[in-house]
């Protein structure tokens, strides 16, 4: 996951309500997008189609039968490429059994996209948790300081406490005080 600053306003913080803050946010799972809808703030996503019909549809299998087992040290061993490969389209977790399925998702997924006879509108239905998004968001200071409030604490899901951290690192300094950030 990277977290980028990328535009906010530099107003009197006695102004804080009308702050915002524009993100780009890159590799973050579709698990996460949900979460992060919740939340008020506007945001563009990238293409699911382009991403499939331009990426994907260069990429070899990621795995062969040959190659299946219930561990990821394993499979590891026998496709090194392949895991690195797929981590640019999804999110490996390290939960072998999970992580399996979400390669056998991609390489199901990469199949349909090189059938050519089923559009990648249709395609994207077929995407599980793990797939990878980039986006922008732009936020104002009082929906990102409660989503950062809310989102660190150790009940929110693990991948969206690390993203609410990353974003706070980005914080510029003169607004650091607005987020009891020392």
């Amino acid at each position: 996951m990277k977290v980028e600053l990328v535009d906010y306003t530099s107003l009197p913080l006695s102004l804080h309500e009308h702050i915002h803050y524009q993100f780009n946010l890159s590799g973050i799972t579709r698990a996460l997008l949900q979460e992060l809808v919740r939340h008020d703030f506007s945001l563009s996503v990238e293409s699911t189609r382009y991403t499939l019909n331009k990426k994907l549809r260069e990429e070899q299998p990621f795995l062969d039968a040959s190659s299946l087992t219930d561990s990821m040290n394993e499979l590891a061993l026998h496709t090194p490429d392949a895991l690195i490969r797929a981590s640019k389209y999804i999110k490996l977790v390290g939960v072998d059994p999970v992580d399996i399925v979400s390669i056998q998702m991609l390489d199901n997924i990469r199949e349909l996209v090189h059938m050519n006879s089923i559009s990648a509108d249709y395609i994207k239905y077929a995407l599980g948790e793990s797939w990878l998004v980039n986006l922008t968001m732009t936020i104002r200071y009082p929906m990102l300081l409660n989503m950062i409030q809310l989102r660190t604490s150790k009940d929110a899901l693990w991948e969206f406490q690390e993203l609410a951290n990353a974003m706070l690192q980005t914080i510029p300094d003169e607004h650091r005080s607005l987020f009891q950030i020392k």
